[in-house]
């Protein structure tokens, strides 16, 4: 929300939002592309239509600039408008604006397919690639992780690290924060805390913050204690009247020390043990997967115990997704064998929620009764 606020999508409620004069600014949020009978290409190079009006601007400052060449105002606009685009790359932007494309793991043959052949991990990484180009002043990244895999987000890192712009972002991937941000906004129950250092160091802070507003507290505690048993000790004797009525005005006059509010309700719920599988969860004997024109897996094979965690490491595109679903039983494997243990129970959990739709479901509720079984009480 904060971040459509700064980009002018979302209004301020209150107080004044101010950005200095001409600065551009570029927001990728988490929300798809609305247009989708453009390419990809078309798509990324539509996001840098102030390079586009810069260059039309140069054009005619040309044209000009030969029916006045002693105009000096005139020659001092073409510099700054000339400095600009150089800065972005220069004539041949174009090809700068789409080099975070190829950086993202989209292929030369996918800049003129249609954004409505693409997955939605796929567009996210084209939002992405979008905001990147038009060059902004201002770069509002709402999880630019998402959907990334490691060389993409390790190139994605070196390229914020290096930027001459601000750049405000949100992220979960806290070696993320820690590699690109150069200082934190803490926003919590309503209130927000700037503060210039790098993750890491406001994890300590945060620390240090909660330890001593914990002194503090305890500190002014006794002292209150103190006071109130003053009060009640000596309240009806005359000689104290006077004692008793200063500790009474300071307790209604002092400003309690108090932790900052938070969000702290939390649902009860427990879940049911599992029934014990075998020692052997799944095996994948000689396994083949294809797809159009290409050969993902060849001879593929996975033993999976109880207990054990595998990570699939790989960059976009390797078929990654595709063998989890062939695992289980999403899809046909092209060749080789897949078994499963004795007592085995898959949970699959995709990447867009495919798993959500159909089925007629309108609500999380709904969707969670006709995925599980569930009765709506053990739903909720």
């Amino acid at each position: 929300t904060l971040l459509r606020m700064l980009a002018g999508e979302s209004s301020v409620d209150g107080g004044e939002l101010m950005l200095a004069k001409d600065v551009r600014v570029a927001l990728h949020d988490q929300r798809p592309p609305r247009e989708r009978d453009l390419t990809l290409r078309e798509y990324v190079l539509a996001g840098c239509a102030d390079l586009v009006a810069l260059e039309e601007r140069l054009r005619m400052s040309e044209v000009e600039m030969a029916e006045r060449p002693h105009d000096g105002n005139l020659l001092d606009r073409y510099a700054r408008d000339q400095a600009r685009l150089e800065h972005s790359g220069g004539w041949n932007w174009r090809e700068r604006a789409l080099t975070p494309l190829h950086r993202l793991g989209f292929a030369d043959a996918d800049l003129d397919r249609g954004l409505d052949t693409f997955s939605g991990g796929e567009l996210t990484r084209a939002s992405l690639a979008r905001t990147l180009a038009a060059d902004p002043d201002l770069l509002l990244l709402d999880e630019p992780t998402n959907h990334l895999d490691i060389a993409s987000l390790e190139w994605l890192e070196g390229y914020l690290t290096g930027l001459d712009a601000a750049v405000i972002l949100v992220a979960h991937d806290r070696w993320f924060l820690e590699a690109v941000g150069t200082s934190v906004l803490e926003l919590e129950a309503g209130r927000g805390r700037f503060f210039p250092g790098p993750w890491h160091a406001w994890r300590r802070e945060v620390a240090a913050r909660e330890i001593q507003l914990g002194k503090a507290i305890e500190k002014q505690r006794r002292e209150l204690a103190r006071m109130e048993r003053f009060i009640e000790r000596f309240r009806y004797k005359a000689t104290k009247a006077r004692q008793v009525q200063s500790r009474v005005k300071r307790l209604e006059k002092m400003e309690r020390i108090e932790r900052d509010p938070r969000d702290t309700r939390s649902l009860g719920f427990s879940f049911g043990a599992a029934e014990r599988t075998g020692r052997v969860v799944l095996e994948l004997e000689a396994g083949r997967l294809e797809v159009p024109g290409r050969t993902l897996l060849e001879g593929g094979r996975l033993w999976l115990e109880r207990g054990e965690h595998v990570s699939l490491v790989g960059p976009n595109g390797t078929g990654k997704t595709t063998l989890i679903q062939a695992l289980v039983g999403e899809r046909e494997l092209d060749g080789g064998k897949l078994r499963s243990g004795h007592n085995v129970k898959v949970g699959y959990l995709s990447q867009h929620a495919e798993e959500l739709e159909g089925g007629g479901a309108r609500t999380v509720l709904e969707a969670a009764i006709k995925r599980t079984g569930l009765t709506p009480n053990q739903a909720r």
